[in-house]
């Protein structure tokens, strides 16, 4: 998956890519997840504009409206260290 993104609009067509990835993510939706900054999260949607930073529910985190924390994770921002096991998980 990794290589067909790597040559993404060089060796394959970028449309055939962007729903190949769509369909077999890097991290499905559901994938629960280490983030960088250390806190733990759950993949809960595909960024359409780069698949391989998906967009992450944070655990433990609501935004001013009470609302669960969702943030887009990037290569400079906030990204995907690792999935987490269930054991790692603990008590949401």
């Amino acid at each position: 998956m990794l290589e067909l993104l790597k040559n993404e609009g060089k060796q394959y067509d970028d449309t055939i890519v962007r729903a190949l990835v769509f369909s077999l993510s890097i991290y499905p939706v559901g994938l629960y997840v280490l983030l960088s900054s250390g806190r733990k999260g759950q993949v809960v949607d595909v960024n359409p504009e780069n698949p391989r930073f998906p967009i992450v529910q944070v655990f433990g985190e609501l935004n001013p409206d009470g609302k669960n924390k969702i943030l887009e994770t990037s290569q400079t921002g906030v990204n995907i260290v690792r999935p987490l096991t269930r054991d790692e998980i603990g008590p949401v």
